[in-house]
């Protein structure tokens, strides 16, 4: 129910109240983050630049369109290796992200609706809805599978031996 002291487009008394208290804040860019930092240390921001360390496999691009320079690092080919998950869960990510980038593409191409798509893969909507928001940890490589059999689509699997690290 609507606090009858409130104006029509404000929170009301208690909520503004309960907010007040609580740790609640409105987003700070990057700017006055950086000065707290420095506030804290004690520091410059020229300490702060410094105690960025590039990776050891970067490489630095001048003449960029921003005032930093940009450190780019070659890709391994595997996005989730990349981001420091374990060999073996990164390469069953990526398998699951490629099938369910194929049942996406193949939404998009027949022009289905979500109900539509659902229908076809023999699941509910919601589960369709999951699946083009990219929610990963949701879907199996088998329950992927089965959605792209239900489509008539045929799967072929590819093995190869990869490069260990040196």
């Amino acid at each position: 129910m609507r606090d009858p002291n409130s104006r029509p487009g404000r929170a009301s008394r208690s909520v503004r109240r309960q907010v007040s208290r609580s740790s609640v804040r409105a987003p700070r860019v990057r700017e006055e983050i950086a000065k707290d930092a420095e506030a804290q240390r004690g520091g410059s921001a020229s300490a702060l630049a410094r105690s960025r360390r590039p990776s050891p496999k970067s490489k630095r691009i001048t003449g960029a369109p921003s005032r930093e320079d940009v450190r780019v690092t070659s890709s391994s080919g595997n996005v989730f290796l990349d981001i420091g998950f374990p060999p073996g869960e990164a390469e069953h990510l990526l398998v699951r992200s490629r099938l369910m980038m194929a049942i996406e593409q193949l939404i998009k191409e027949r022009g289905l609706t979500q109900t539509r798509a659902a229908r076809l893969f023999g699941v509910t909507q919601p589960r369709v809805s999951d699946l083009v928001r990219g929610r990963i940890e949701l879907f199996s490589i088998d329950a992927l599978v089965e959605m792209l059999g239900r489509a008539g689509i045929g799967l072929s699997i590819r093995l190869e031996p990869r490069q260990r690290p040196a």
